[in-house]
Formats: structure tokens, C-alpha cells, sequence
């Protein structure tokens, strides 16, 4: 899997140093994949809610197609049950 490269950090990165602790001017791509691989709901939902949901689900699919990384493979289950819920909290969220 190749990695973008290095770029201005995002402050809202600033909340969750522990998650690219070797790298704090990582994209936020890399971020967002290291979040994915580690999957917490609380950690996950921040993320959706300052991003947007289809850019979480987005770097999850390119983890996915990389078919050889054991990490995104173990993680699978775990990260589509909670990216499913909060899917549909959002959901829940723009109908009330």
C-alpha cells in the first residue's frame, strides 16, 4: 500500500496524537487508514462527523482493494459494523 506523502498537519488531528504517533505531519489520508485499521466507534465517529461519511467509507474501499494487507483484513468486521452504525445514526439524525 503506498502512503501519500507528508503534508501540513490538520489541528483536528491534534485530538488523536496516539494514532500516527511517528508521523504528525501525515496526511490525512494516512490518518484516516491508521484510524481504520485500529477501529474504536468513538474515534470513527469524529472522524465522519468533521469529515463526512463517504470520505471514512472512501479510504476504508481503498484499504479493502488492497487485498494482501492482513491488518484491513482482520479489522473488516469490526469496521463495517461500526461504520454501518453510524451510517445510520446519521441517517436517524437528518430525518428528525
Amino acid at each position: 500500500m503506498s502512503l501519500p506523502e507528508a503534508v501540513t498537519p490538520n489541528p483536528f488531528w491534534d485530538e488523536f496524537r496516539g494514532i500516527v504517533w511517528s508521523n504528525s505531519k501525515a496526511s490525512d489520508s494516512v490518518w484516516f487508514r491508521a484510524s481504520l485499521l485500529r477501529p474504536q466507534y468513538g474515534v470513527l465517529l469524529r472522524i465522519a462527523q468533521e469529515f463526512g461519511i463517504e470520505r471514512v467509507l472512501k479510504e476504508w474501499r481503498v484499504l479493502e482493494a488492497d487485498s494482501e494487507d492482513t491488518q484491513a483484513q482482520r479489522a473488516r468486521s469490526a469496521v463495517e459494523r461500526i461504520l454501518t452504525n453510524i451510517e445510520i445514526g446519521f441517517q436517524r439524525r437528518a430525518v428528525a
